[in-house]
């Protein structure tokens, strides 16, 4: 339990001479261009193929995670606790979020062998979950989270049948058709 607050940015560092750790970098960048540019709407989609092969071949790792994390939240720490934040700790706070964050996860996505035939359902159930939990949490819901899946909010066909089903699970639905 204590490992989940305990940073170990050294592994994270040693990550930065693998070549695959910059494409989770940049399946970040475009889910946060997805993010903030209703029109790149598609970057958001590109951003969910190279995680979610990777995890069908069950090479994710920890790691992984939270380069593929990272990019969302300096943009949050960058452009929204910046300046709600005082002494500029927006940014390292959100950082220490992100390895939080990234942790709780991964032991989430972590594949186990009795679920080896749904292994795409699971990225687009920890998307959904991190969109739930950041618009439900009393304290994160205050300090303007940013949707996590607002690329498909935008969406107008989607109305419907998430007045039918529910936001998350038309969401839920929509993503593991996506990645699967």
């Amino acid at each position: 339990m204590i490992d989940l607050f305990k940073p170990n940015f050294r592994a994270l560092i040693r990550q930065l001479g693998r070549p695959s750790t910059y494409l989770y970098l940049l399946s970040g960048i475009f889910w946060v261009a997805g993010l903030y540019y209703p029109g790149a709407g598609i970057l958001f989609y590109l951003f969910l193929m190279y995680p979610s092969v990777r995890l069908v071949q069950k090479q994710l790792q920890s790691e992984d995670l939270f380069f593929l994390l990272l990019p969302y939240f300096l943009t949050i720490g960058a452009g929204v606790w910046h300046s709600v934040i005082p002494y500029n700790l927006g940014i390292p706070l959100s950082i220490l979020l992100c390895d939080l964050i990234r942790k709780l996860f991964y032991r989430f996505l972590a594949p186990d062998s009795a679920a080896d035939s749904l292994q795409f359902l699971l990225l687009s159930g920890f998307l959904t979950l991190l969109d739930a939990v950041f618009q439900k949490i009393p304290g994160l819901s205050s300090m303007e989270m940013i949707p996590v899946l607002s690329p498909i909010y935008h969406h107008t066909p989607l109305l419907a049948p998430a007045a039918f089903l529910g936001r998350h699970i038309t969401f839920f639905l929509i993503l593991s058709a996506v990645t699967a």
